[in-house]
């Protein structure tokens, strides 16, 4: 489901928990994260472990693109599907999503199974520290 917002197309998941909105860009590097040509499974995984890291610390956001496996790709893909990730994970956390949710974004942006089991698996590693720096009251992630 896309709707068309002024000059920005948006994506509206509506879960069991909440709602999750993601703007074109994100959907765009979510999209490119799903495509096995850009990104291979272990560049894929090095990238969500920089992102999810970045958010808490955001020292290792340099370091994430002087990873030695990420060195061959274009630094402008890398940097978009890293903005994805981030705003992806933002919004998840301010909405308190499931897992549901979270599939139902990543599976409507193309990613495959294995990808989505990992992004939500890191997520779920990382949600507790999320909530506690964000304030929220609790983490609802639980895992399938």
């Amino acid at each position: 489901r896309v709707y068309q917002l002024s000059p920005i197309t948006w994506l509206r998941v509506e879960g069991q928990s909440c709602t999750m909105e993601l703007p074109e860009y994100a959907l765009k590097g979510l999209q490119l994260l799903a495509d096995p040509s850009h990104f291979s499974d272990k560049t894929f995984h090095i990238l969500v472990e920089a992102a999810f890291e970045s958010l808490l610390n955001p020292q290792t956001d340099g370091a994430t693109l002087d990873h030695a496996e990420l060195g061959n790709l274009d630094l402008t893909l890398v940097k978009q599907c890293n903005v994805a990730i981030a705003t992806c994970v933002l919004e998840a956390g301010k909405q308190n999503a499931d897992a549901s949710t979270i599939s139902t974004v990543l599976e409507d942006c193309r990613l495959g199974g294995e990808r989505i089991d990992l992004f939500c698996a890191t997520y779920q590693v990382w949600c507790p520290l999320y909530s506690i720096v964000l304030f929220c009251k609790n983490c609802r992630f639980t895992a399938n």
